[in-house]
């Protein structure tokens, strides 16, 4: 895995660092470090940004747990928002199927 390039010293001996950005949570679990996790944040037009090691002390939490379960708040969707989104998905399928007679 690309990141694992960047993690070790033989493939990586001057200390290059990556910056990414990504809606796949599960990737974070294959980064060692929480600390270097950072958490953007967009609330009412602003961005925060915060280290993971600095909201979570825990190591026994897998970091796409932390992510997904929105125990780190403003990390994953409301459920009603995921609730409209299926709504409105099927709503546009069923507009768009052709009528069969």
């Amino acid at each position: 895995m690309i990141l694992e390039l960047f993690d070790d010293q033989d493939t990586n001996p001057n200390g290059a660092c990556i910056i990414f950005s990504t809606h796949y949570a599960e990737i974070l679990d294959f980064i060692r470090r929480k600390d270097n996790v950072y958490i953007t944040r967009k609330t009412d037009g602003s961005l925060s940004v915060s280290k993971l090691s600095a909201e979570c002390r825990r190591n026994d939490i897998k970091k796409s747990d932390l992510f997904l379960s929105n125990c780190l708040r403003g990390t994953a969707p409301k459920f009603r928002q995921i609730q409209n989104l299926k709504e409105t998905i099927c709503q546009e399928i069923k507009r768009q199927r052709p009528a069969f007679h």
